[in-house]
């Protein structure tokens, strides 16, 4: 997967390729101690990835990391849909209560707990 991240000090945008490009983005943000916001991903492999840096390679400032210019947000608007990840279940509580007690009987009544 293509993504497109973008550095919220200085305004790059890195254009990288991950399984989990929020994971990375974490990394990466930890790595140039500034914080990126995610800006799009697309389908595609480091071949993918290759073929933008190319197309873009009037614009790039060094590495993997572009100026932000309108050519570049437009591609990302017209190209990329935003990352979602399913959110994690909220925890399930009994309606009972059960005290270490009644735990204890539980168990003892099963044949779990033997004294």
């Amino acid at each position: 997967m293509v993504y497109f991240a973008q550095d919220l000090k200085t305004r790059f945008i890195k254009i990288g390729c991950s399984d989990i490009p929020d994971h990375r983005i974490k990394s990466v943000s930890y790595s140039v101690n500034s914080k990126l916001k995610l800006l799009g991903v697309m389908e595609g492999s480091f071949k993918e990835e290759r073929s933008i840096h190319k197309h873009f390679s009037s614009v790039n400032v060094y590495s993997e990391w572009f100026y932000p210019v309108s050519s570049l947000h437009d591609f990302i608007k017209n190209n990329t849909y935003e990352l979602k990840r399913p959110k994690k279940p909220k925890a399930i509580y009994s309606k009972h209560s059960y005290g270490l007690d009644s735990i204890r009987e539980m168990l003892k009544d099963n044949h779990v707990l033997r004294r």
